[in-house]
């Protein structure tokens, strides 16, 4: 049921009523296991998308919460590189909070910047994934030297 509002706007009544399956694992056998190769912090942490209603304003729903690797790696292993990841602005942050805490927020990508606030909270969500860091032994000499957690959060060094 939808009705044309002024300046031409569709109003969508029943859009509250809608369901938006951000994950399905019903049909998953095993653990899974993701590569991200792209490790951005959308593609990792999933993000809310906007719309524009076309004269400046932006506007998001419930509908347009995505998922990202993390939440599709829950219950298995997520492969990312860590040089990659720490190149990516607020990735590492988070990061190291979702592991700390064992919770996921699924937040707009524009919380990082300070003038554009979160449009919508979604509850924070558990997640029980491995993290596998890939890199070399300047890297990982560097990381457990000078960051805070790192050494409490990657307890095992594997050499490959």
């Amino acid at each position: 049921m939808q009705e044309e509002a002024a300046g031409g706007i569709l109003i969508d009544y029943l859009k509250e009523y809608e369901v938006n399956i951000i994950l399905d694992n019903s049909r998953i056998k095993r653990r899974p296991v993701i590569i991200e190769t792209s490790p951005s912090y959308a593609n990792l942490f999933g993000t809310i998308e906007r719309y524009s209603d076309g004269r400046g304003g932006w506007y998001a729903d419930f509908t347009k919460i995505k998922a990202g690797s993390l939440l599709r790696a829950n219950g298995g292993y997520l492969v990312i590189n860590a040089l990659d990841a720490f190149g990516e602005q607020g990735v590492w942050k988070t990061l190291k909070r979702v592991l700390l805490f064992g919770k996921l927020e699924i937040q707009d990508i524009a919380y990082l910047y300070p003038f554009s606030p979160s449009i919508l909270k979604p509850e924070p969500i558990d997640i029980d994934a491995k993290i596998i860091l890939v890199g070399n032994n300047n890297t990982y000499s560097i990381l457990s030297q000078f960051e805070d957690d790192f050494n409490k959060i990657f307890q095992n060094k594997s050499r490959f």
